[in-house]
């Protein structure tokens, strides 16, 4: 693709007192085979309190600073953050990632050519293990939750050939700008977790394809929640996510089947947080739990919006291999409950 016919990309960092990481992120930004009055930079802030601003400012300044006056979370901190944005794309990239030199006009390439696409991603490898693939695009399970493939595997070359994926990874990831407001976003509700699986999934629903393009690379560090570090705060806002995901998105059949797996899950969580000593992590699963309940009419009036505006069954998803079995969503919880990558 001549580069003189380009089209203008924004790319979105969001930051929350992540100072230590902004530096690497924001230069590998810098060192992108792209050209350079094709794309902007913007950081949003979310309130941090670690003096990002300032450093951004003596150490950044041709990079765009959006500053909030509160934390807004992953979902609302992006949605307002594209307010501010002029491309035709826009990608979204985490401040504890760093990308490639063809990260960008990888994922551009693919985009130009295939219009039904609203978002596409790459190969996400460990930022501190540069041969294991953290993600290689998603599947959803029946329990509403977004499973990167290829985790903690050691990068072969096996998944070196693009592919639809449910979803890109919310950590680097592209979208065109009209298909992500034409679905509404990411949802604003979500504040944190789950919010790519969700939106990749809304994609589809619509009408829309996601593509993962190995040739894309990013690098980013794992996160707390990966670590085995769980908060309350994780636990709460997973739980109440993964509900809403399942609720707004699935079919009805597959509504059933899918709380009757995460009541099991629900369980074997309680228990195993139980023995560990963890009542604080019960309360924050209960928690979630309480508040999906409260939130339901909320719920049930976006997935209205969604249904009527549905293009694919869940038969033809499971067919695309973007939603997991029962069996498969079961050997994540088995997975996720082992930890077995670390």
């Amino acid at each position: 693709m001549p580069k003189d016919y380009l089209p203008f990309v924004s790319i979105i960092v969001l930051n929350y007192n992540s100072k230590h990481w902004l530096k690497n992120c924001l230069e590998s930004l810098a060192k992108l085979n792209y050209p350079r009055d094709r794309y902007e930079v913007i950081v949003a802030d979310n309130a941090s309190t670690d003096g990002s601003i300032e450093f951004l400012r003596k150490c950044f300044p041709w990079v765009k600073v959006v500053r909030f006056n509160r934390n807004l979370g992953f979902s609302e901190g992006n949605n307002r953050a594209v307010r501010y944005a002029k491309g035709k794309y826009i990608a979204f990239l985490n401040p504890d990632t760093e990308v490639d030199k063809d990260w960008l006009i990888e994922l551009i390439k693919v985009m130009e050519e295939h219009p039904e696409l609203a978002s596409c991603g790459g190969k996400v490898l460990f930022l501190k293990k540069k041969d294991v693939i953290q993600n290689a695009g998603h599947k959803i399970t029946l329990i509403g939750i977004p499973y990167p493939v290829g985790y903690c595997e050691k990068d072969k070359g096996q998944y070196d050939r693009a592919r639809y994926t449910l979803a890109a990874s919310g950590c680097a990831m592209l979208v065109r700008r009209d298909a992500f407001e034409k679905v509404g976003g990411f949802d604003s509700d979500y504040f944190l977790y789950v919010e790519e699986g969700d939106l990749g999934l809304r994609f589809w629903l619509y009408g829309y394809k996601v593509m993962y393009v190995p040739k894309a690379v990013a690098y980013h560090e794992l996160g707390a929640w990966a670590r085995g570090k769980v908060s309350p705060i994780h636990v709460f806002f997973y739980q109440k996510n993964i509900i809403a995901t399942i609720i707004k998105n699935f079919e009805w059949i597959n509504i059933l089947k899918g709380l009757c797996l995460l009541v099991f899950y629900d369980i074997v969580k309680i228990i195993y947080f139980i023995k560990n000593k963890e009542l604080r992590l019960v309360w924050a699963l209960l928690r979630g739990i309480k508040h999906a309940i409260k939130e339901l009419p909320r719920t049930l009036s976006k997935r209205r919006e969604i249904q009527k505006k549905r293009k694919i069954s869940d038969s033809e998803l499971y067919n695309l291999g973007l939603i997991m079995t029962i069996s498969e969503s079961l050997n994540v919880f088995k997975q996720q409950m082992t930890n077995s990558c670390h």
